[in-house]
């Protein structure tokens, strides 16, 4: 299907002015004025390419089906064949394998018969330790080197229940595959995923719902042959609600959090969120851009005026320049005793090919205030900033420059590298500071089979406040799969 896409996508541009239009109006009530899409949607309705849903939405943020796929290929496919305009003569070939499979996909099985689809990764990695840095006192024992083999599995069950609601069933085995951990099969290694629209006032609303155990990090209390992986976090989902909707070019979004929960099951702090954002089309200098104003209050008791509690609010100003640069401005401000120490800059830049060199890269800058996280909700706050390059979480009072770069050389080999250097907030770096760091790794990856991935990896960690061994280094191996 990959060639037949990309005919596709040519000949809605070269059959832009050919196509015939529909004789009936049609609208969308989940399309109206001042939608950013909104011109393109009802492009495609002129065309006679797609009509909507029978109950008058389009439904533009839900995952179009195979079936739904072959409908709206097949339409255009007639269009083709009729236009008088333009000789598709060479195209004739393209479009007759476009029919037949259109007409293999209507005899396939319904989606019910096919049972639940299962996706996901299995990455193994085999690592050497101290390859080069033995440490710097000739008092202490060589470190140690390893080997340590290990593995991370990603599972997700999917299964759609109708056109507007669906469950995803995720299991990941983090850290116990991983770094020698051993988590809870239950509680830590399995979180759920819901999803609906529901049509209050014929406006589609999105509702979202996760459980999980929230973000896990590795925090050994030493790691004396691999102590870069202290503070990795694995990303999971907490426990949410979320309701968004859109009303033309201005989304609205409302949601809860349970951002920790005791051993008993109750919830320690409760996270409310409110927020909007804002998409502009055809600007000077910008595609694209978009504003997003978020606000968070954070507490021990969310219905009660209970301390210790957070007020925060961020914005967050983003902007395609051209189809291959995208840059973003955050600024974030929460409740602290000096107003003018609990405050947060970040910027990003992400660079799509710009020079057709095969050239892919992102640079993030974070400044974070001394008193952004409130140290009484620290546990609770820890990832509010985000995570590095090398999924750590930025602290309090640090300065944070970062860079992840992928340079292709060929179709299936890349030369890849990712650098994060941790200075003190204001901006020295030193033995003096205990939050500055450097971690650079760089190798090369290989594409040797359809969705599998060879990584030959070496790391680097520095630490300069620590005195006896300032740096450590990894020599990695490991084969990725996803299916």
């Amino acid at each position: 299907m990959n060639r037949i896409h990309v005919l596709i996508l040519l000949l809605l541009l070269i059959f832009s002015a050919a196509a015939p239009s529909a004789g009936q109006e049609i609208t969308f009530r989940d399309v109206p004025e001042g939608h950013w899409a909104r011109n393109a949607v009802y492009d495609l309705v002129k065309k006679g390419i797609t009509q909507g849903y029978p109950d008058g939405t389009f439904r533009g943020n839900r995952n179009i089906t195979r079936y739904e796929t072959a409908m709206f290929l097949s339409k255009l496919a007639a269009i083709v064949d009729t236009s008088s305009q333009i000789d598709v003569s060479s195209l004739k070939a393209d479009i007759k394998a476009l029919k037949e499979e259109i007409e293999e996909l209507k005899k396939a099985p319904p989606a019910e018969a096919q049972g639940i689809p299962v996706t996901g990764s299995f990455k193994a990695r085999y690592r050497v330790a101290n390859t080069v840095t033995t440490g710097v006192s000739e008092e202490l024992p060589a470190p140690e080197r390893g080997p340590r083999v290990d593995y991370r599995l990603n599972l997700t069950l999917a299964k759609n229940f109708g056109e507007d609601a669906g469950v995803k069933v995720n299991l990941d085995t983090m850290d116990a595959g991983w770094n020698g951990g051993a988590e809870d099969f239950a509680r830590k290694l399995l979180d759920l995923e819901g999803n609906l629209v529901v049509y209050p006032g014929d406006v589609p609303v999105n509702i979202k719902m996760t459980a999980g155990p929230g973000p896990v990090v590795y925090t050994p209390t030493m790691d004396a042959t691999i102590p870069s992986e202290i503070g990795t976090v694995y990303e999971r989902p907490r426990n949410t609600l979320f309701a968004s909707t859109y009303l033309g070019a201005l989304e609205l979004k409302l949601g809860y959090t349970a951002r920790t929960i005791s051993q008993t099951g109750e919830v320690d702090v409760s996270q409310l969120t409110a927020g909007m954002g804002y998409t502009f089309v055809g600007l000077p200098l910008f595609e694209l851009f978009r504003i997003n104003v978020t606000g968070d209050q954070l507490s021990k008791d969310i219905l009660k005026d209970a301390e210790p509690a957070d007020t925060r609010g961020k914005l967050e100003l983003s902007g395609t320049l051209n189809e291959t640069t995208l840059t973003t401005l955050t600024l974030g401000s929460s409740k602290s005793q000096n107003p003018n120490e609990g405050y947060y800059i970040g910027w990003e830049l992400d660079l799509a090919d710009p020079w057709g060199t095969g050239t892919y890269a992102t640079v993030k800058y974070n400044k974070i205030g001394p008193e952004y996280i409130v140290s009484d909700l620290a546990t609770a706050e820890f990832d509010i900033v985000g995570l590095d390059f090398f999924d750590k979480a930025l602290p309090n009072n640090v300065q944070s420059w970062g860079l992840d770069l992928t340079q292709y050389m060929t179709r299936y080999l890349s030369l890849k590298a990712k650098v994060d250097v941790r200075m003190a907030e204001n901006g020295e770096y030193g033995e003096d500071y205990e939050e500055c760091s450097t971690t650079i790794e760089g190798g090369l990856s290989y594409n040797i089979a359809q969705n599998t991935l060879l990584d030959l990896m070496y790391k680097v960690y520095q630490v300069p406040s620590i005195k006896e061994d300032t740096s450590t280094d990894v020599l990695s191996l490991s084969f990725l799969y996803k299916f």
